[in-house]
């Protein structure tokens, strides 16, 4: 359908083209400067190459505004990817009357006000300060904010954001006093004109606060001892441990050394202690030495029931069960004052008293020490050490200390004749799996000739392949014809031992290494003397 140009789109001013043939259908879909969007919709406003960099919708900056820099050249792209991300930030107040508060008349409330560039909203929130006494957070959810009346049909722009300047949202008016680095130079470049940042005026309740906060700290410093909240302990060091090593010396007659684990948490004062077992050692069950709790310096023995109450009674009045009143001490003279073990007591060396067992302190983990060091300023923790009785044999790796093996009677390899005399149930040696992995597959291949008073033996090839993986040595003959010797495997694989040892010892004997092996070195193999004179391969 076609139309005349510059006329409406009424009846007669418009028709059908007769001669068009080819009638394809409309395509949906196009990719647009690698944007993919739909074709019959309107394409949106976008942004002039050669003009300023403000939002489009917008209007036209006036040419008679000074700008700092030169406009800014961008690509024709929409605005929603042009601005994307991009948000212009600006710091006002507003005053608030006050009716309840005598001392002060009105107070400030400072906030930020964010405009968006890619769909022109706008968002207002209020930073949190500490002890206002007024909810605080976001004032003003993002939108697109109306302008004051008579102009409420219209939205507020970038033109309307400024420096000292007075803006109206909804039932509030803020004053503008300042900007990030972006806005300005944003606003700059788009030929705003923007004035330095001015100071905001001091809130008459934040001084109030601060100077109650002052009474506050110059009473509680006069005071001999400032109060201790146990919870604000609990905030400032809950998950904090200081965590030592130390022993009980148990002298009593079936008594050992038990070595201990006393753990003191900075969070409530409290301390427990528990028991490491030694390998063998025949105890189980639980290893808690010490319950969880404070731990008091002095002990005298349990106390009798009744003996520890909260009040102290000075006299009982009355002759009968019914008639009886007690006059309690409001004083409470009669009561002892505990005290318990904090973290000044505990260091390397000191011996705590846990309900008559004295527990010495040897050792401490890192923690525990940039602790002393930083609040006490202890430098040295010299670790001391832990007593060892005379009748207990220390355990090493493999349970070969102070043990003495028979002698080795040629059965099996000597890893397994140690293996049975170790254990009632021997298991197999193991293998060192690090070598094994990182060897695996590489085989030395030497070329060998025999070294025998007979004419005939000295003519013999043999092929000697070392393992690396595992240390084995094979031998090989090279089969010729007509020589008498049908050749093949000479030498089992095995690990071979140095010549010259003693085999029936309850000690292991030296093995052939790879640094033994080297081109002309004369080696015996089995009873039998070979010279190595070639290199066959190297995998």
């Amino acid at each position: 359908m076609m139309r005349l140009p510059g006329m409406p789109m009424l009846p007669g001013a418009q028709f059908y083209d007769r001669g068009k043939r080819r009638h394809p259908r409309q395509q949906t879909l196009m990719h647009y400067q690698g944007i993919q969007m739909l074709s019959d919709r309107r394409e949106p406003e976008l942004v002039e190459p050669n003009g300023i960099v403000t939002d489009p919708k917008c209007p036209p900056v006036p040419a008679q505004i000074n700008s700092l820099w030169a406009p800014k050249a961008t690509t024709k792209l929409p605005p929603w990817l042009a601005y994307d991300k991009q948000v212009l930030c600006f710091s006002a107040y507003f005053k608030e009357n006050l009716t309840e508060v005598y001392h002060a008349p009105y107070q400030v409330r400072k906030v930020r006000i964010y405009f968006y560039l890619e769909d022109g909203t706008m968002q207002v929130t209020e930073p949190k300060v500490e002890n206002s006494g007024i909810p605080q957070g976001c004032l003003v959810h993002r939108q697109r904010i109306p302008r004051a009346p008579p102009t409420d049909r219209e939205f507020i722009s970038i033109f309307d954001l400024n420096v000292d300047t007075d803006i109206q949202i909804f039932d509030r008016v803020y004053h503008i006093s300042g900007c990030d680095v972006f806005t300005r130079q944003f606003l700059n470049r788009a030929g705003i004109f923007v004035p330095e940042a001015q100071q905001e005026p001091n809130d008459p309740t934040t001084e109030i606060r601060k100077r109650s906060g002052l009474k506050q700290t110059a009473g509680s410093c006069s005071s001999a001892q400032p109060k201790k909240h146990s919870f604000a302990q609990f905030l400032e060091f809950d998950r904090r441990v200081l965590k030592f090593q130390g022993y009980w010396n148990d002298r009593s007659e079936f008594g050992d050394v038990r070595k201990l684990e006393i753990c003191y948490y900075l969070a409530d004062d409290t301390i427990d202690i528990k028991e490491k077992f030694p390998r063998n050692s025949g105890r189980e069950g639980p290893s808690t030495f010490l319950k969880r709790g404070k731990l008091p310096k002095e002990f005298s023995g349990l106390p009798l029931p009744g003996q520890q109450t909260a009040l102290t009674l000075l006299n009982v009045l009355g002759n009968s069960m019914r008639d009886v009143r007690y006059v309690a001490d409001p004083l409470n003279t009669g009561q002892k004052q505990e005290q318990y073990y904090t973290d000044q007591d505990l260091q390397i060396g000191a011996v705590l008293n846990v309900f008559g067992r004295a527990v010495v302190l040897t050792g401490c983990d890192q923690f525990t020490q940039s602790y002393y060091r930083e609040k006490y300023g202890i430098q040295e923790f010299c670790a001391q050490p832990i007593p060892e009785r005379s009748d207990i044999r220390p355990y090493t790796q493999g349970g070969m200390g102070s043990r003495r093996l028979p002698p080795y009677n040629g059965w099996g390899s000597h890893e397994d004749s140690e293996g049975n005399c170790i254990t009632v149930e021997p298991k197999p040696p193991q293998a060192d799996f690090k070598k094994l992995f990182k060897y695996d597959g590489c085989i030395l291949r030497f070329g060998a000739k025999l070294v025998s008073a007979i004419r005939d033996n000295g003519e013999r090839d043999f092929v000697i392949s070392y393992f690396l993986a595992d240390d084995m040595v094979q031998i090989y003959e090279s089969s010729r014809r007509n020589s008498g010797f049908l050749g093949g495997e000479f030498l089992k694989k095995a690990r071979v031992p140095l010549p010259g040892q003693d085999m029936f010892s309850s000690s292991r004997p030296e093995y052939y290494r790879a640094n033994d092996f080297y081109i002309g070195r004369t080696m015996t193999l089995k009873d039998h003397t070979f010279t190595l004179f070639r290199l066959t391969s190297l995998l």
